[in-house]
């Protein structure tokens, strides 16, 4: 349990780094990172508990008992990808993210190198 309700603090944080102006292009990978370890966990463990769904309604049981297992659990597999869904939006805005600080970066040395060349051709 401990680490399915630490997942939404990771993704938490993610988000928080995606949204502060200040994050630097390692930060934004390393969400991205810690995200695709949550995408990975959450996708093993719904997978699994698709496994868990067909033991519940072969259990022998009664036929309420089962149903009722099925709601409860129907609904763990509900929260579950849900946050997948909103990791998987938060690593694509950081993905946007990233390529957009990228390219201002490439811009920006790029101006630089354009700046020393036109100063040493004006110097000549």
């Amino acid at each position: 349990m401990t680490m399915k309700s630490a997942i939404p603090d990771r993704i938490e944080s993610a988000r928080k780094i995606l949204n502060a102006p200040t994050s630097t292009i390692a930060e934004l990978e390393a969400a991205h990172a810690v995200l695709t370890h949550v995408l990975a966990e959450g996708d093993a463990e719904v997978e699994e508990m698709r496994r868990r769904r067909k033991t519940i309604a072969a259990s022998d049981t009664s036929i309420a008992e089962i149903e009722k297992a099925l709601k409860r659990h129907d609904a763990d597999v509900l929260v579950l990808t849900d946050r997948n869904e909103i990791a998987a939006a938060v690593a694509t805005k950081l993905d946007e993210r990233i390529a957009a600080d990228l390219e201002r970066e490439s811009a920006a040395k790029r101006q630089a190198a354009y700046n020393d060349a036109r100063a040493v051709h004006d110097a000549t």
